[in-house]
């Protein structure tokens, strides 16, 4: 069983915990792309380093754009529009995603964070 406050390197490829997915995904619905000071922060809350959730949004980015291509009813979730107040919002709730998921409380509400349900 992989632990659950970090991820694990098997065969140089990393195999994230259900937690760290579940932050990874709130964040990226949220905000699809996070500068490197607050993938820094963000990262250390769910046991990730930088370049782990780097790497993690730009592959979900890939995979979203690639599914656009193949379907054009699918928009584009990449928002150059950077507002630093939305990201933080977008960390503090991703990060209380993790923590819930990790003591197997079911999810925080997203209202509480100032984000629609």
């Amino acid at each position: 069983s992989y632990g659950m406050l970090s991820a694990v390197s098997v065969n140089r490829r990393v195999v994230f915990s259900l937690a760290q997915n579940r932050a990874l995904s709130a964040l990226y619905e949220r905000v699809a792309n996070v500068r490197l000071p607050e993938r820094e922060v963000f990262g250390r809350a769910i046991g990730l380093n930088e370049m782990q959730v780097k790497i993690w949004l730009q592959n979900r980015r890939y995979k979203e754009k690639k599914l656009r291509q193949e379907d054009s009813t699918i928009a584009w979730k990449y928002d150059k529009n950077y507002e630093t107040k939305t990201v933080v919002k977008a960390i503090e709730y991703s990060v209380a995603v993790f923590n819930h998921t990790n003591a197997g409380f079911s999810l925080p509400d997203p209202a509480i964070y100032g984000f629609p349900p």
